[in-house]
């Protein structure tokens, strides 16, 4: 089963790596079946090559069932009538899912202009659209985002959602999937699109949707029905912070808990307890089968049951591809026992992957599916070593059949507790090159903390349970298991905040490459898999050390070392929606970022930023530049320093006087960070590199215009925009900021040379006089950070009719960047999927 499941993963693999043409693969692999069958009927002397067209069959098996899971859609999927806008629309459609209320997104009042909303989201199956045209029968998958009120969310008005199954009309934007706008950023595109859900629909209010038939669905309706219920009983007999956390452990309901607690589960390395894995499977199963054993049931039924119930869970929680995981092992291991032969094995873990990759192919890319097995590998590598059989010797089985029965007690709960660390800190060693490289995220304490939790999270579950039945069958007896239940998952709140509290127990970091990763598994893969490949304990730490030091500390040194060589200047401009935020990489090897800030909310700006900083391999900058005092340049920094080290920020003086809240918050961060601040003014110019033929890297600061301070009230922080003009080799690039009114009047007074590139003012807006200010510069490249349709035609007609020049927007080309090389070049690149494309040279 081994070869068979690498060869029909192989073959996924290659088809999402270079989309391969499915008609070519179905004809490939019917030839090589053809041979296989001829060779293996007619000539069984050639049993080895047999096996290689086999082997090569399977493979195409593999890259065919993802090619069409992956590419093959209806001529009518909702997509083809999406667009990369939201557009207003009629659709209607059948609940496919139970609605889930989301909790809303990170909000901070001092820093966050616009407080997000809370939702509920569900899945919708389409039948018709109606738009500016007529009504067209459509078909797929849309996930609906129903936006509430805050009176619906608490509870203080009366909300009346549909049920999965009722047939619904509802007015909403639809928006295809977008791909990803910023290097290193998740692909949401490629996520819904294993889901095969290529669209989505934002729906202003509930007075939006419209119930036409109720549910007749039977399977899906039930099971959504029945989640339903369990998910409001959880939420009338818990507190409401243990609800939600009780929600996402049983049904997996993990976005209604708030981003701040997930987040510190994220710095703690416990994330995988409030996602349903094979832990939550596990636990369940055990506390069933012991449940079981205390009665008068033999011990065949209690595993045939036992295999039932992990069934009836695994359908509840929607057989998530962990979940179907688990539930398989689960049941091969019952199997097993049945038979008396051994349990957890490579061909257990590799049947259990062909099955989940026989449901959803695209389950091979996911995160979650790839930790899971992981773990389980994990546990199989370090079986000899953990699990240690007990000595044969006569005289010690002897020695410990004396001994007292307390004392015996003991020494097996100290095998058992010695157990659960060893597995936690294995566990935690093989997923840390995969999750630093996905999450950018090394939590130290988590093979500590990891343990320690498995008790209250087995109460909270087991009572969990009881509590929904009790409130069905005995409801006067629900307090007692709801607030065993609500201590449990307090406790587990409590250790999480601990843990996360502790300054040496997490780090950010930019992680290893992806190639990288493939290597150290590879490598893993080949040790553990092949016996005749195992080495010593100690050549295994030498060449992970080597791994360590090559594969994830090495690289990003030899990347600073190349620019130092080819004496790039690279200026990146991150698409954060309606926001500022410019990377510098100097030649020298430092990094600079100019404004970092967004109205999309500072958590998310942050993390755009954050994502683009460590795909370059940046864990530190050298300075940030904050332009003015709008919250939509600089209200990610205070979120960047606790994951970066930054050694200074520069500010006008006109911003180090300003007292509004946001600032203050962010002056608090600093003096927190012990970060200095450096006040620069108007007219400023700063050489940041002399190069031994007379060509100088220098910020030339052009405003703001000197202003008394007793008049600084009179001026919006726009005017008093800081204007950098960045020079390298021949070559300029102009940021200015929001600079309007005075401090544009004033800039606009002196004469400038010709810019290559101008960062477009204000974001292309009208209120910058774009015409009058590229005539001013007379850029050849004018570049807006904007929102969805914030620059149209109509503004970059403007900067034409003041310049003739070419203008690009990060809401339509993603992230885009400047490359000034050694010799005076310029190279205009932008963001695709697969990575930067140039669009222009100079």
């Amino acid at each position: 089963m081994i070869p068979a499941t690498l060869c029909f993963g192989l073959g996924i693999l290659a088809d999402r790596t270079w989309d391969l043409n499915g008609i070519a693969v179905l004809v490939t692999g019917l030839a090589c079946w053809a041979i296989w069958y001829a060779t293996n009927v007619y000539s069984r002397k050639h049993f080895k090559t047999a096996c290689c067209f086999l082997y090569l069959m399977i493979i195409c098996s593999g890259g065919l069932w993802h090619h069409a899971r992956w590419n093959w859609f209806p001529e009518n999927e909702i997509r083809m009538f999406a667009s990369d806008e939201f557009e207003s629309c009629v659709i209607r459609g059948v609940l496919a899912t139970e609605p889930v209320r989301v909790a809303a997104a990170a909000w901070n009042p001092t820093l966050d202009t616009m407080k997000p909303k809370p939702r509920v989201r569900f899945r919708l199956r389409v039948r018709s659209i109606r738009d500016q045209q007529q009504p067209r029968e459509v078909s797929g998958n849309v996930s609906v985002s129903l936006f509430l009120t805050d009176e619906q969310a608490t509870g203080r008005a009366e909300v009346s959602l549909p049920q999965c199954g009722d047939e619904v009309e509802l007015i909403g934007s639809l928006i295809g999937s977008r791909p990803r706008s910023n290097p290193g950023e998740f692909d949401f595109e490629s996520h819904f699109r294993a889901k095969a859900q290529l669209a989505s629909i934002f729906v202003d209010s509930t007075d939006a949707v419209k119930q036409l038939n109720p549910s007749k669905d039977v399977g899906p309706g039930m099971r959504a029905k029945l989640r339903a219920n369990i998910d409001q009983t959880l939420h009338q007999h818990l507190p409401s912070n243990h609800a939600a956390f009780a929600s996402a452990v049983l049904l997996g309901n993990r976005d209604q808990m708030d981003m701040e607690t997930r987040n510190r589960f994220l710095k703690t390395g416990t994330s995988h307890l409030l996602a349903i894995s094979g832990l939550h499977v596990g636990i369940l199963a055990s506390g069933f089968l012991l449940l079981l054993r205390l009665g008068f049931i033999s011990r065949r039924n209690c595993l045939l049951l036992t295999i039932v119930f992990v069934i009836s869970y695994a359908w509840l929680v929607e057989f998530r591809p962990t979940v179907l995981r688990a539930s398989i092992l689960i049941c091969v291991m019952c199997g097993a026992r049945l038979l008396g032969r051994s349990a957890l094995s490579w061909g257990s873990l590799t049947t259990a992957l062909m099955i989940v990759l026989i449901v959803n192919p695209a389950d091979l890319f996911s995160l979650g599916t790839q930790l899971s097995f992981l773990a389980i590998s994990s546990i199989i590598i370090g079986k000899p070593w953990i699990f240690r059989a007990p000595s044969q010797d006569p005289v010690i089985q002897l020695i410990a059949r004396s001994r007292p029965t307390p004392v015996r007690l003991m020494h097996r709960m100290a095998r058992e507790i010695r157990s659960a660390f060893c597995v936690s800190f294995l566990i935690w060693v093989m997923a840390i090159p995969l999750v630093a490289w996905r999450f950018h995220s090394i939590a130290l304490i988590a093979p500590l903390l990891n343990p320690l939790l498995l008790l209250p999270m087995a109460l909270g579950l087991y009572f969990g349970l009881a509590t929904v039945a009790c409130a069905t069958i005995v409801p006067s007896g629900t307090f007692v298991p709801a607030t065993i239940c609500s201590l449990s998952l307090g406790c587990i709140g409590t250790l999480i905040d601990l843990g996360a509290d502790q300054p040496a127990g997490h780090f950010w970091a930019s992680g290893p490459s992806g190639y990288s990763v493939a290597v150290f598994y590879m490598g893993v893969a080949l040790f553990a898999v092949f016996p005749h490949t195992k080495l010593p304990a100690r050549w295994c730490i030498v060449l992970a050390a080597a791994w360590l030091v090559f594969g994830w500390l090495v690289p990003a040194r030899v990347a600073k070392l190349q620019r130092l060589e080819n004496q790039n200047l690279e200026v990146t401009l991150i698409d954060v929606r309606h926001g500022s935020a410019a990377l510098l990489q100097l030649p020298d090897g430092r990094n600079i970022l100019c404004d970092c800030g967004s109205l999309s909310g500072s958590y998310r700006a942050a993390n755009t930023i954050s994502k683009v900083l460590w795909r370059n391999g940046i864990s530190q900058l050298d300075t940030v530049i904050v332009s003015h005092a709008d919250v939509d340049h600089f209200n990610a920094l205070p979120e960047l320093l606790e994951r970066f080290s930054v050694n200074s920020v520069w500010i006008s003086n006109m911003m180090s006087d300003d007292d509004a809240p946001s600032v203050t918050t962010l002056r608090q961060a600093l003096e927190q960070d012990k970060v200095p601040v450096v006040c620069i003014d108007g007219g400023s110019c700063i050489a940041m590199d002399e190069s031994d033929q007379g060509s100088e890297l220098s910020i030339q600061f052009l405003g703001p215009p000197a202003i008394s301070t007793a008049s600084l009230d009179s001026f919006s922080d726009n005017a008093l925009s800081l204007v950098m003009n960045i020079k390298w080799k021949g070559r300029s690039v102009l940021l200015p900021g929001d600079v309007e009114e005075i401090g544009l009047e004033s800039l606009l007074r002196e004469p400038i040379d010709r810019v290559d590139v101008l960062i477009a003012a204000h974001h292309g807006s009208k209120n910058s006089d774009p015409q009058r200010f590229a005539r001013w510069c007379k850029p050849t490249i004018v570049i807006a950070s904007c929102g969805d349709d914030r620059v149209g035609e109509k503004e970059k007609q403007m900067f034409r009719n003041g310049h003739p020049c070419k203008v690009l927007t990060t809401d339509e080309l993603g992230a885009i960047r400047c490359v000034i090389d050694g010799n005076g070049g310029l190279k205009i690149d932008r963001w695709e999927s697969d990575g930067w494309q140039t669009i222009g040279r100079l």
